[in-house]
């Protein structure tokens, strides 16, 4: 860990700037793992970016599952941004699979763009935990969410089976992508 878990950007970029390749092993997921221990702790909200131009050489002591567990477990997505030789499909499944984005050989043009969209994302996302006491019996079955706001209502809905989809995505039509919303948002979910 070259810069503990701060508030301070100008620590952050600093320590960035500081970095350099060394051409040895890439200890990937070990390094993942220990991104998200720091963030643990932490009481606001948490994501993991990875910045990565290599694939985890296979010679340290995490793996993958135990990235995908450990982020599960705390509820911390990872945004995955990949440059060179990676392991593209599995950037882009770790960062599905823990409700992060992945984005993979961006330009010197929009690696600044990928930062954008990446925090676009988490200024406009909400996260509504829901157990379901549904079987697990790969049965189709309807979730449905209404957010009432300033005295409209918006619903979507989305299919889904137990077996399949442990976590869900629904994206409303409206409010439009980049509307200001100000005040609480009551939000109903039907199952």
């Amino acid at each position: 860990v070259v810069q503990p878990v701060t508030s301070d950007h100008n620590l952050v970029r600093n320590s960035i700037m500081d970095l350099e390749a060394n051409g040895e092993l890439t200890f990937l997921y070990d390094g993942l793992v220990a991104g998200l221990d720091a963030l643990e702790t932490t009481s606001s909200r948490r994501v993991l970016i990875l910045i990565t131009d290599g694939m985890d050489s296979g010679m340290g002591e995490h793996s993958y599952e135990d990235v995908v567990a450990l982020s599960d477990e705390n509820d911390i997505p990872v945004y995955t941004l990949g440059f060179g030789s990676v392991d593209e499909d599995e950037l882009k499944r770790m960062a599905t699979i823990t409700r992060g984005v992945a984005q993979i050989n961006p330009s010197a043009d929009t690696l600044s763009d990928g930062f954008k969209q990446i925090m676009d994302i988490l200024r406009k996302q909400y996260v509504l935990r829901y157990t379901s006491s549904l079987p697990s019996n790969n049965q189709s079955h309807t979730v449905s969410v209404t957010a009432d706001y300033l005295g409209e209502s918006y619903t979507a809905e989305k299919d889904f089976t137990i077996d399949t989809a442990p976590r869900i995505l629904i994206d409303f039509d409206s409010p439009l992508s980049g509307d200001a919303l100000q005040g609480s948002q009551d939000i109903v979910l039907l199952v």
